[in-house]
C-alpha cells in the first residue's frame, strides 16, 4: 500500500509541475515509464489478475526504460572520451553524469531479471493476496 501512495503521489506532483516539458531533457520527469510500471504493479500487488504476465509485462518495461531514456547521451559520452578535457569541471560534470545513467540503467536491468523470475517462478505467492490464502 505505500508503494501506491507513493507512486500516486509521485505522479500528481509530476503532473502539476512545470518539468513536463516536451522534449524531455531529463528522465527522471518522463512519465510513460512511471505510470505504467504503477498501473501493472497495483493488480500485481494486490493480487489481481494473471501474474506471469503483469510481472513479464514489467519486466519488458523495465528494460524499455532503461534502453530508451537511461541509455547514455552521445554527447555526454563523446565528451567522457576526449583526453584534452580531462581535469576540467566539464568533464567531471560529464563523467558524473555518464555514472548516474549507468546507475539507473543496472537497476532496471536488475529489476527486469527479478520480474522476470517472478513471471517463471509465480507471483502469485508473493502477493497480498497470496499472504491472505495462507493464513486463512
Amino acid at each position: 500500500m505505500p508503494f501506491i501512495l507513493a507512486g500516486g503521489a509521485e505522479l500528481r506532483e509530476l503532473l502539476w509541475s512545470d518539468q513536463l516539458a516536451f522534449p524531455c531533457d531529463d528522465a527522471h520527469n518522463v512519465l510513460w515509464p512511471k505510470a505504467a510500471m504503477l498501473a501493472l504493479c497495483i493488480p500485481l500487488t494486490l493480487g489481481l489478475g494473471p501474474f506471469q504476465g503483469l510481472a513479464r509485462a514489467l519486466a519488458v518495461l523495465c528494460v524499455l526504460e532503461a534502453v530508451l531514456l537511461w541509455c547514455a547521451p552521445a554527447e555526454t559520452m563523446v565528451m567522457w572520451l576526449e583526453a584534452e578535457q580531462r581535469g576540467t569541471l566539464s568533464y567531471k560534470e560529464a563523467f558524473a553524469a555518464v555514472l548516474h545513467h549507468r546507475r539507473h540503467f543496472g537497476l532496471l536491468l536488475a529489476l527486469s531479471g527479478g520480474f522476470s523470475l517472478l513471471g517463471h517462478v509465480g507471483a502469485g505467492g508473493y502477493t497480498l493476496g497470496g499472504l491472505l490464502k495462507k493464513r486463512a
